[in-house]
């Protein structure tokens, strides 16, 4: 009896001790009052900048701006023609940073990447002054994916910046229909780690006319399409091409319609009905809105007069050939 009532006491001890260690863990509490955390941050914006008079359009990208202004979009590019523009670079947030280009290649359907000559100008002291060592040149190709740093951006200034691009290409490649895209991508990182950065990206295109061609065929067997052209199937081919008096009266006088019916034949006269069947159809796709053909009217014309007037009709027949390699591109008419 005895030694059950020492083994209930000793039981109730041990309740005791653990119910009161329970409750003391909740007997004490500490405050720390004012504390504050500061949150600072990079906040790129840019602008095309169209010169000293113009406004000013400080954007950034979609969703939450109001996206960026391509740099370029030229639809007929003229290769070996430098195109120029400016864009202005403002530092909005609360970090210094250091000013990033990128140049992403999206598409290049000519190949022309690593032909085409890029050189960007970066105003690095803000004087608008182009100095020695502000300027990088290279090849397209050579700049994509490859970061280009371009110097300090302190808090709430702004620097100028000239993009200029000439696109080039081999003599003996024409670059009918190409077309280059590229992303300029600017960025910002802070000036003293990388852990903050922000960046804005213009969308770039360049295309090349061409590409697009309708043959004889098409044209004489869709008269409704001619009335956008500004030429009709009953003007005479000498209301558009200067015939030589060498070659037949009734060539000249031949309506265009039935010059996309030219048999052709032997000698000068046969040459010149072959060249002028492909001229006819050459001079519609290049005058019609929705062909984008690799000649102009006024080249059509010029050509073909003056081969006309070789006393080689070769000359006639090797024309006639490559009008029709363009006739016979992609007809976006059908």
């Amino acid at each position: 009896m005895a030694r059950m009532l020492l083994a209930v006491v000793v039981m109730l001890s041990l309740v005791t001790i653990t119910v009161g260690a329970t409750v003391g863990g909740f007997s004490d509490t500490e405050i720390s009052q004012g504390n504050v955390f500061t949150i600072e941050a990079l906040d790129l914006r840019v602008a095309r900048w169209y010169g000293c008079f113009s406004p000013i359009d400080y954007r950034e990208d979609l969703p939450w701006g109001i996206g960026l202004e391509p740099l370029f979009t030229v639809d007929c590019t003229d290769m070996g023609r430098p195109y120029v523009a400016y864009a202005m670079i403002w530092n909005v947030g609360t970090l210094d940073g250091i000013a990033q280009l990128h140049i992403r290649v999206a598409e290049d359907t000519a190949g022309i990447a690593d032909t085409t000559q890029l050189t960007v100008w970066y105003d690095d002291n803000g004087n608008r002054s182009i100095e020695p060592g502000e300027q990088t040149s290279g090849t397209l190709q050579s700049f994509d994916c490859t970061p280009l740093t371009l110097g300090l951006l302190p808090v709430d200034e702004t620097r100028t910046m000239k993009i200029t691009v000439r696109p080039l290409a081999e003599p003996s490649d024409p670059l009918v229909g190409f077309s280059l895209m590229f992303d300029t991508e600017f960025g910002l990182i802070q000036a003293d780690c990388d852990g903050f950065s922000d960046t804005e990206t213009a969308h770039n295109v360049f295309i090349g006319c061409g590409g697009e061609g309708c043959t004889p065929g098409f044209w004489k067997n869709n008269l409704t399409e001619w009335w956008l052209t500004g030429y009709y199937p009953m003007h005479t081919i000498e209301s558009v091409f200067n015939v030589p008096g060498s070659l037949p009266s009734w060539i000249g006088q031949t309506s265009l319609l039935d010059a996309l019916s030219f048999p052709g034949g032997s000698g000068a006269t046969g040459a010149a009905q072959i060249l002028l069947r492909s001229a006819v159809a050459a001079v519609l796709n290049a005058a019609h809105p929705l062909v984008s053909y690799s000649r102009a009217e006024s080249t059509i014309i010029a050509e073909v007069n003056a081969a006309m007037t070789s006393p080689d009709f070769m000359d006639m027949l090797e024309l006639a050939e490559a009008l029709d390699d363009d006739n016979n591109l992609h007809c976006p008419l059908n």
